[in-house]
């Protein structure tokens, strides 16, 4: 692919078919569930943004507050790859605040930045802020479910990649699904030797904080959240009442996760894809969850995946972490 101009995007959009069958299939289990990433069409992903600035969402201002103090140090930390340009590659790259952290820190030899996104609304301002705003960095993005096998720009696979997962992205998958995206991950990152990926993670395991956290008083969250079922509704052309549903947030203690759920306000139906899909009064349907990882816990998981950690930064809280990460050698 051609380095000129700067800013290009690369297209790989989800198969509407397979979105489709994701959703009947979600809808029409025993215990109803619908992905997450359905809550980020343009309209959720600005919610989104409102909700990272409420003061019970302790998230994003404790990120970015450690961000800015170790962002050299975490550059320092991975290793230069001897005769290679130097690329971040963002997964769920809602904006490049946080990118841009690590892109200016002192020293860091990036010279290129890859932005993934599942919302094509994201990626066109990311690029077009980025090239009045760092016209020294080669910017690309990708439209894409990162949680699929990904397969990277032939421009970035002569760099050296260096991963980046930010904020509590990682809590939104099981144990399970976050080795395999682990393991993606580091086939994805072909240009380096051994791969390095930073990437947060939420510590927070206090109850009544995470709560309010996922739960505002000014119900933004409620509406993020509902927001889901009328990007359904244009997704897929059915009949969903997003009046028809309430919400509610439950801590699981033995998992350490938040649970998020649109509870049916009656018994009612909805039409999708010419299918009867029918909720009881009360039936809930699970739309996300929220992982809270201590340290311990999160290392086994990325060294089931071929991982193994060589850096950890916290806050004084220790409500959140950055791990670096670099690919045990010899992994294939």
């Amino acid at each position: 692919m051609s380095h000129s101009p700067k800013n290009t995007a690369i297209d790989h959009p989800a198969a509407d078919a397979s979105l489709l069958n994701e959703i009947l299939l979600g809808l029409t289990g025993e215990k109803k569930t619908l992905p997450s990433k359905l809550l980020y069409d343009a309209t959720g992903s600005e919610l989104f943004q409102r909700i990272t600035e409420l003061p019970e969402y302790y998230l994003t201002r404790t990120e970015k507050k450690l961000l800015g103090a170790r962002a050299a140090d975490i550059v320092a930390s991975v290793p230069l790859e001897a005769g290679r340009g130097r690329a971040l590659v963002e997964f769920g790259a809602s904006d490049e605040s946080k990118a841009i952290s690590l892109l200016d820190a002192a020293q860091s030899h990036f010279s290129a930045y890859l932005a993934i996104d599942i919302s094509p609304s994201v990626l066109g301002p990311i690029r077009t802020r980025m090239q009045v705003s760092h016209p020294q960095i080669e910017v690309e993005t990708l439209l894409a479910d990162f949680l699929q096998p990904l397969a990277m720009p032939a421009t970035f696979s002569e760099m050296h990649m260096v991963g980046f997962l930010p904020g509590s992205t990682v809590g939104q998958f099981s144990p399970a699904a976050v080795v395999q995206f682990l393991e993606n991950v580091r086939r994805a990152l072909t240009g380096a030797v051994r791969p390095a990926f930073v990437i947060g993670t939420d510590q927070c395991r206090d109850a009544g904080r995470v709560l309010s956290a996922y739960d505002d008083s000014a119900g933004i969250s409620s509406a993020f959240n509902l927001n889901m079922l009328s990007h359904i509704n244009r997704l897929t052309d059915c009949d969903l009442d997003p009046n028809s549903f309430g919400r509610k947030v439950l801590w699981n203690p033995r998992e350490e996760r938040v649970e998020m759920y649109l509870e049916s306000r009656s018994a009612q139906s909805a039409r999708i894809a010419g299918r009867s899909i029918r909720f009881a009064e009360g039936e809930t349907v699970q739309i996300g969850m929220s992982y809270k990882y201590g340290k311990g816990r999160f290392l086994s998981i990325a060294a089931a995946a071929g991982w193994s950690s060589t850096g950890f930064w916290q806050d004084p809280e220790k409500l959140f972490a950055i791990h670096l990460l670099q690919a045990r050698p010899g992994e294939p």
